[in-house]
């Protein structure tokens, strides 16, 4: 399937967020690499076969998983926070807790794609913020 129409158009929002798409490009067609602040925000633009649909996900890494013992009063802060976040969630993924944003990519356009971006990085940049002093990260 050819992605290259959708692509640039993901470019082009990149570019009005005052990022060179070609800098944010990622190993993979279809990914970039943006910043807010201190905090990575990871675009995705992929075609799924077995779903027979585009896909666009755009996820920010907040924070490491605590310690153990902090790890159910962490949970439960998140289940609270993902009740008043718009159009987003909170996930625990490779031992770090991540907001995100995924939706099919059928009708989605510029304005939209910058809208979903700007918020995972406002929300990724805002909570890392708030957490980190509650919860100490796991000890590798």
């Amino acid at each position: 399937m050819d992605l290259g129409s959708q692509y640039q158009m993901i470019e082009r929002v990149i570019r009005r967020l005052g990022v060179d798409p070609e800098e944010a490009r990622g190993q993979k067609e279809g990914q970039w690499n943006l910043n807010k602040g201190q905090v990575p925000v990871w675009v995705d633009l992929w075609y799924i076969d077995a779903e027979g649909r585009l896909f666009f996900q755009v996820m920010c890494p907040v924070l490491e998983l605590p310690l153990p013992e902090l790890r159910m009063a962490f949970s439960e802060e998140l289940l609270r926070i993902n009740d008043v976040l718009f159009g987003s969630t909170f996930t625990l993924r490779d031992g770090w807790a991540w907001v995100k944003s995924i939706r099919e990519a059928d009708g989605l356009d510029e304005s939209e794609a910058e809208l979903i971006i700007r918020r995972i990085g406002y929300y990724g940049e805002k909570y890392r913020k708030k957490l980190e002093g509650h919860y100490q990260p796991a000890e590798g």
